[in-house]
């Protein structure tokens, strides 16, 4: 349960990209995934949520309004 908990938050921080500001429970839940990952040894998921976290989210991504249709 906690791969599965730590892939999804990997996930969350690939697709969201979210700040604390936004997401309070997102920092969390990284944080939990990067344990995770560092505790089994999954190297190449832990350096893609490094990678990810590691970056501002791109310009605008905060502030996008949804998609009316």
């Amino acid at each position: 349960m906690l791969f599965r908990s730590a892939m999804a938050a990997l996930d969350l921080a690939i697709l969201l990209a979210p700040t604390g500001r936004e997401m309070a429970e997102a920092a969390a839940a990284i944080d939990a995934a990067r344990a995770t990952f560092t505790r089994i040894g999954a190297q190449p998921l832990l350096a893609r949520l490094d990678a990810v976290t590691s970056f501002p989210a791109p310009a605008g991504a905060a502030g996008e309004q949804p998609i009316n249709g």
